[in-house]
């Protein structure tokens, strides 16, 4: 069976999002969406690179070992609602800006856990930008930021970065200015 995906653009806040063929006006989605065939056309593959990526509307991505998740453009977890990134030992995720816990309301969350779990983001990285945010890096994972990263940037946010683990293996967070 064939599946067809259409790009919705927010007005609000300038943004578009991929969704189901089952979405309806609204909001709404149906009770069924084939998640492979989503997760493939987000970006969850080998390395094929997909433009400006949302995470939100109670939705999970996860990125298992072996797997790279890349986002040519932005990638936002927890636009408008609740998202959540998820990137296991030995699978990477890519990005420009990112942002976590976007608009008041919104809640954002991020965990890279285990050796060899990556993010890099080329540009900047929001925690809590105007929402709420919780990014946690353990167990040898790391994440990278190229340039700059600012945590609960809005009146009404909060920001919140673990880093954790055991003897070596503590999660690593770096900040690269050039």
């Amino acid at each position: 069976m064939n599946h067809c995906f259409k790009s919705v653009l927010n007005l609000s806040s300038g943004t578009s999002q991929v969704t189901s063929e089952k979405t309806r006006n609204g909001g709404r989605t149906g009770s069924s969406v084939n998640k492979l065939a989503l997760a493939t056309l987000l970006g969850l593959s080998a390395g094929t690179a997909t433009a400006n990526i949302v995470i939100d509307s109670g939705m999970t991505q996860s990125v298992p070992s072996g797997m790279q998740f890349d986002a040519a453009g932005y990638l936002v977890v927890g636009g408008n609602t609740f998202g959540q990134l998820s990137i296991a030992s030995g699978g990477e995720a890519t990005n420009t800006d990112a942002y976590v816990g976007f608009s008041n309301g919104s809640q954002g969350e991020v965990f890279v856990s285990g050796t060899g779990a990556k993010w890099t983001t080329n540009g900047f990285l929001s925690i809590g930008f105007d929402g709420q945010a919780i990014v946690m890096v353990d167990d040898g994972a790391s994440v990278i930021v190229r340039d700059g990263t600012d945590l609960a940037a809005g009146l009404n946010s909060f920001a919140q970065l673990t880093l954790s683990g055991t003897g070596n293996a503590r999660g690593l967070f770096s900040t690269l200015t050039s």
